[in-house]
């Protein structure tokens, strides 16, 4: 999903200080310094990073830093070094009215439904009550209003996170040629579920994801029933 990244390249590689053995091992780290555009250093590293992850309990195939302006350093065994090189040069090869860089806008709202004679919709936005209707119509009738409401931006390929008393968010979001969004998503809140999940998105569809609240446990869905996690994603023109 990060094919539009373009950038020129120059590099140069010098091998990690160790004796014979090590410069031996094929598993070796080696550090490769790449030159980007300057601005571009952060989404490379965060790119590659994400690349190199493989589970939380088994080390990366590598780590890529920022180096001096224009530059990204990448540590990794020389075999990786070749797959970063290669993927390099393909995406130097795209057409760079792709590459611009966007920013990418996702707004959040944590939505309450509580039992009630009939649906109830009427307290909710109007950018998010259609899709909530649809949702409704498949719960018990519930009265929905929303508890509370966040939005973060950040350049497409980069992390970014919101943290409140009663509320965590993080989010990885980035634009693909073809306009879609898609985004790594990690939502907590007090007394709710921790929900992680990667979605696909056209700019400004919403998309609602439920959650069974236990009452009385504290926190926003203490006072629900049920919970929504309610999410609408929009590329934002870079300034």
């Amino acid at each position: 999903m990060f094919t539009f990244l373009t950038f020129l390249l120059a590099a140069c590689s010098a091998s990690i200080e160790g004796g014979t053995n090590e410069l031996d091992d094929p598993s070796a780290f080696v550090l490769t310094t790449y030159d980007v555009p300057r601005g571009y250093e952060s989404r490379v590293e965060d790119v590659l990073n994400r690349v190199f992850w493989r589970a939380d309990d088994v080390p990366p195939l590598g780590r890529a830093r920022q180096g001096a302006p224009g530059s990204v350093i990448v540590a990794a065994p020389e075999s990786v070094q070749g797959d970063v090189k290669g993927v390099i040069e393909r995406l130097n090869k795209l057409d760079p009215a792709v590459a611009e860089p966007k920013n990418v806008k996702l707004s959040y709202w944590m939505v309450g439904g509580t039992r009630a004679a009939a649906v109830d919709t009427s307290a909710l936005p109007a950018v998010i009550a259609p899709a909530m209707a649809e949702v409704a119509g498949q719960e018990v009738p519930m009265r929905y209003e929303v508890l509370f409401r966040e939005s973060l931006l950040s350049l497409d390929g980069a992390q970014a996170q919101a943290n409140g008393s009663e509320f965590h968010i993080e989010q990885l979001a980035s634009v693909s040629p073809s306009g879609s969004i898609v985004a790594e998503l990690g939502l907590r809140v007090e007394g709710g579920t921790e929900t992680h999940t990667r979605v696909q998105l056209g700019a400004g569809q919403v998309l609602v994801l439920g959650q069974t609240a236990v009452g009385g446990q504290g926190g926003p869905p203490g006072t629900s029933d049920a919970i929504f996690y309610v999410v609408r994603p929009e590329p934002v023109a870079a300034q």
